[in-house]
């Protein structure tokens, strides 16, 4: 027999979700996933899980891609290299 089995009013033996233990219902917690553990078993929710990130700047209306812009690095141009033609 466990420390739960005795009569109680109004309450009744329930199992704890982590460890399976039985316990009175009214000494297990509502767990953050959604089930019920017993006290030893039952941890906040972190903080970190409720974190919202910044809100995105505004955009401009519309952009464009920049253009390709030559510039000449000084070398002159030579003629392509052909090797039946020395």
């Amino acid at each position: 027999m466990s420390a739960a089995d005795h009569l109680k009013l109004g309450d009744y033996n329930a199992a704890c979700f982590e460890c399976g233990r039985k316990f009175k219902a009214g000494e297990l917690r509502k767990h953050w996933k959604g089930y019920y553990v017993c006290p030893q078993h039952w941890e906040p929710r972190h903080p970190q899980d409720f974190a919202t990130a910044a809100p995105e700047t505004d955009k401009p209306a519309w952009t464009q891609p920049e253009q390709d812009v030559f510039v000449p690095s000084g070398v002159p141009d030579f003629p392509p290299f052909d090797p039946m033609n020395p």
